[in-house]
């Protein structure tokens, strides 16, 4: 899953759907941004199943996941032995997610202490059919502004007049080779510890 395709980067940069010369390029950058994308907010936003190991103190009776938004729990086992058998099973009825926006799993009863101890296998992400707009938008700019260097062949590009004098380009104040609203973004949507 990329969110994003050729279609939709290809009209902000004013090529025809039809033109397929650059598709290659576009087949590149498309998935790159997406993985830079997760890699930066330290969770990963298309939707998949995860298992994943949680330490709990006693007494705690929370659990914030790693990936949200959560779509589904299949199983959440408490257990300081690392067995997982059916006895150390949480019922589901004895936890919720909420809506899962914020991926904040919440249990009736304190859970018990332990490295680890926590075992829960549950789906969290978008589909390509309901990723918010905004991310979508946000993917597709990045996209373009790589897209526009490579095709410039110009990765060390400090700055660039526009035609007809109307104004000047600064793109040394990038980092990382990001766009600012990007690295807004992903500031805002960084999973917190």
């Amino acid at each position: 899953m990329a969110f994003i395709d050729n279609e939709d980067v290809k009209p902000q940069m004013g090529i025809s759907l039809q033109d397929d010369k650059f598709d290659a390029l576009l087949t590149v950058f498309v998935p790159a941004v997406l993985s830079i994308w997760d890699e930066k907010t330290d969770r990963e936003w298309a939707s998949a199943a995860h298992t994943e190991y949680y330490d709990a103190e006693r007494g705690q009776r929370e659990i914030q996941l790693k990936n949200y938004p959560v779509t589904a729990v299949t199983s959440v086992y408490d257990d300081s032995d690392w067995g997982w058998d059916s006895g150390d099973l949480i019922a589901a009825a004895d936890y919720n997610y909420g809506d899962g926006k914020a991926g904040i799993l919440r249990f009736d009863t304190e859970l018990g202490e332990g490295r680890g101890s926590i075992k829960i296998t549950y789906t969290a992400g978008y589909t390509d059919a309901n990723v918010p707009a905004w991310l979508k938008e946000l993917l597709i700019r990045q996209t373009c502004h790589w897209y526009l260097q490579q095709k410039e062949n110009r990765y060390d590009l400090a700055s660039k007049t526009a035609p007809q004098g109307a104004g000047t380009y600064s793109y040394k104040l990038l980092t990382a080779n990001l766009l600012p609203d990007f690295i807004e973004a992903i500031e805002r949507n960084r999973l917190k510890p």
